[in-house]
């Protein structure tokens, strides 16, 4: 925990404010490289959009050009990592494989990016770069030495994979949603077209309360996060079974989010289960996207601005049709589109 308390001022709702423009300016070029390519896949040009705006808000560094290039094999790494801790039975680490040498290949790939922005950062280049740059001062609570640059490109890559998959997911569902119901799409586009031309900033958001109500009712449908891990802290009964303390859980945050029991039609899309006063009958414990407790997740502040300021920013320059009625996922370690999410995309004419 003395890692997370000296992270989270970066995360704190008032300080990640500051990258609502790096946000804002990165979603407007996305919508505009899109409106030119006639269809696109949402979910491979959302992790572009969210990477981009992790290495200009946290990384100090431009992946435009290198959003493919890092995106792909940083995927593959999770999905390695995600299958080797489901396995019962592990092949030995001597042992060459092919999945082996592509997580290695791939890794080699992520860390020279990340070696990259660390050297930018050390020479002053990084234009930015808040979070490497905390990681050099601070020091491990354990030996109270300044970390390695080992430890600290691991941190590194937990946020780049949390950052902008997650993120993109979200962002993927709902334009997938909205290109299926155009009213709705209709009414995020008038909302962000009410505030002008220029870049959408953080104190926006009080004007955009239908797409935050779009971007809560997609994480609660799927949720990138569809699982957690908790440790029982006392014994509880749960449906007839004993949990003692000290045991190891896994709470279903996508069965919990689609439970019936709790929600009317949980099936069903509905943003305004989301609207003012909604809320106030609903169990804290009910909706978890981002898990509860002290382990809530240290970004969920920069995942809702990025959803939020992305949804709309992208939205308020373009048509969107989605070309599939379904949008199939899987969850090799978080939840994400289990293939291309096809969708046909076109400059939106002025908005009344």
């Amino acid at each position: 925990m003395p890692h997370r308390r000296a992270l989270q001022p970066l995360f704190t709702k008032k300080h990640v404010a500051v990258y609502a423009d790096r946000i804002a300016e990165v979603a407007d070029t996305m919508a505009a490289e899109w409106s030119e390519g006639g269809s696109i896949d949402l979910d491979t040009e959302t992790r572009r959009l969210t990477l981009r705006v992790l290495g200009r808000s946290l990384f100090g560094t431009d992946l435009s050009e290198r959003s493919e290039a890092v995106g792909v094999p940083l995927g593959q790494v999770v999905q390695f990592v995600g299958r080797r801790a489901l396995q019962p039975i592990r092949t030995p680490t001597w042992l060459p494989t092919r999945a082996r040498h592509r997580f290695r290949v791939s890794l080699a790939v992520v860390t020279e990016t990340l070696d990259e922005a660390m050297d930018a950062a050390r020479s002053g280049a990084g234009n930015g770069a808040e979070l490497i740059k905390l990681f050099f001062e601070l020091t491990d609570p354990v030996t109270g030495r300044a970390f390695s640059d080992e430890k600290i490109r691991d941190e590194l890559l937990a946020f780049l994979f949390a950052g902008h998959d997650t993120t993109a997911t979200t962002l993927a569902y709902s334009l997938w949603q909205l290109g299926r119901n155009r009213e709705m799409q209709e009414r995020v586009a008038r909302e962000a077209a009410a505030i002008g031309d220029r870049l959408l900033r953080a104190s926006d958001i009080g004007d955009l309360p239908y797409t935050v109500q779009i971007v809560h009712e997609s994480l609660r449908m799927c949720p990138p996060a569809a699982t957690a891990a908790r440790m029982a802290m006392r014994d509880v009964e749960v449906d007839g079974y004993r949990i003692p303390a000290g045991t190891n859980t896994i709470v279903g945050t996508y069965a919990l989010h689609h439970d019936p029991s709790l929600w009317d039609e949980p099936e069903k899309f509905d943003p305004d289960r989301f609207a003012s006063g909604q809320s106030v009958a609903r169990s804290r414990w009910q909706y978890l996207p981002f898990g509860g407790g002290p382990r809530t997740c240290i970004g969920d502040h920069f995942a809702m601005l990025e959803a939020i300021l992305g949804l709309a920013s992208v939205v308020r320059k373009l048509e969107v049709e989605s070309l599939h009625d379904d949008s199939p996922v899987k969850t090799p370690f978080t939840l994400v589109a289990a293939g291309p999410v096809p969708a046909r995309v076109g400059t939106r004419a002025v908005t009344a």
